[in-house]
């Protein structure tokens, strides 16, 4: 198995749509928010298998508006190491990162949470106010955003005298 590396996209490096659109539908909602995004890859050799938009919001405080993983290497701790290096590369210039998902994505919610997250708001009527169609997860209409937050921390390795 290739070893898997985590990193910054370059300027001149074309983002990978299908995964884009794996975590967010919306071709449009995702052009909007792309051109202000600094996006993180998780490649396996040259074959990108993860991806993550992040956009500042302000204030010391940066949004996570994008996470996708190719599906054959879900569940498997990719979605975990590349949002671990997001969030580290994020605490050089931000203190919080904020994250939404849709109410019916429950094992989005869950990941979250195990991520360190807390659930701070929900904007009620989100997806039916900003997607043309209905998106249903889990057997449940998507209706709600659900907004997580996490205070970042840079790591740091403490080596011994």
């Amino acid at each position: 198995m290739k070893t898997l590396e985590c990193r910054r996209f370059s300027a001149d490096e074309e983002p990978p749509w299908e995964l884009l659109l794996l975590a967010d539908p919306s071709e449009e909602m995702v052009r909007g928010y792309l051109t202000r995004s600094e996006l993180f890859g998780c490649f396996s050799g040259k074959a990108c298998i993860a991806v993550a938009a992040v956009v500042s919001q302000g204030e010391g405080v940066c949004e996570l508006k994008n996470l996708a993983v190719v599906p054959p290497r879900q569940r498997h701790g990719v979605g975990r190491l590349l949002l671990g290096y997001v969030c580290d590369c994020c605490a050089e210039n931000f203190r919080v990162m904020e994250v939404g998902t849709g109410n019916s994505s429950i094992g989005n919610q869950h990941f979250y949470r195990s991520m360190g997250f807390h659930r701070f708001r929900t904007d009620r009527g989100f997806f039916l106010r900003n997607y043309p169609e209905p998106i249903e997860e889990n057997g449940l209409l998507c209706t709600d955003l659900v907004k997580f937050r996490k205070v970042l921390a840079r790591s740091r390795t403490v080596l011994a005298d």
